[in-house]
């Protein structure tokens, strides 16, 4: 079952790429029902998460894929850099 997780980020991908926001939320969800320590299916959420504003969720699925990152420097910096954008959007959403 654990394979199936992936299916279920990539469907996530291309709802989101086509501005199906909604139904992406809920792929990459399922994703994460089945694998909840895919940091990639966290990254996915919370990237959506901070271009809809939603600036609380999406440091909450920053900090998850963190917890769950490779040891890839590039892919951590990067989340971080990510987490602390969504920190300054909450810093400044009313």
């Amino acid at each position: 079952m654990l394979l199936y997780y992936a299916t279920y980020n990539n469907i996530g991908v291309i709802y989101n790429e086509l501005g199906k926001y909604n139904e992406a939320i809920e792929y990459y969800k399922m994703a994460l029902v089945l694998n909840p320590s895919d940091f990639l299916s966290w990254e996915n959420l919370a990237n959506l998460f901070l271009s809809l504003n939603e600036y609380q969720k999406a440091t909450v699925c920053y900090q998850m894929a963190l917890r769950y990152i490779e040891e890839d420097p590039n892919i951590k910096r990067n989340i971080l850099e990510k987490l602390k954008q969504a920190k300054e959007g909450l810093q400044h959403s009313p």
